[in-house]
């Protein structure tokens, strides 16, 4: 007799424990975060973002996002937006076993 997998999903509850930032905290964060990377790589000229897959990325992306409004309120810098690689880690992983 053959074996039967049976599989019961049931709607899930979501319950928020604690809100650490609104979404004006986190604007406010990402804004000081892209003004830092940009002092202290000495402009946006030769900067690129890497975001690591999955949240990685959006997170870079945002941050290109802001580093360009500081491009378009330079009248000096050519506005083209700043390249925004992905790195997908699953294959450097030393915690997943390989098969």
């Amino acid at each position: 007799m053959a074996a039967r997998l049976v599989l019961e999903f049931r709607a899930m509850k979501i319950v928020e424990k604690a809100q650490l930032m609104s979404a004006a905290e986190i604007d406010r964060t990402l804004q000081r975060l892209a003004h830092e990377i940009v002092e202290k790589s000495g402009g946006t000229k030769n900067l690129a973002l890497i975001g690591i897959r999955r949240r990685g990325v959006p997170l870079a992306q945002r941050i290109a996002e802001r580093q360009a409004r500081f491009d378009a309120a330079d009248d000096h810098v050519d506005r083209v937006g700043k390249p925004v690689e992905q790195f997908h880690a699953f294959r450097d992983r030393n915690d997943h076993q390989r098969g």
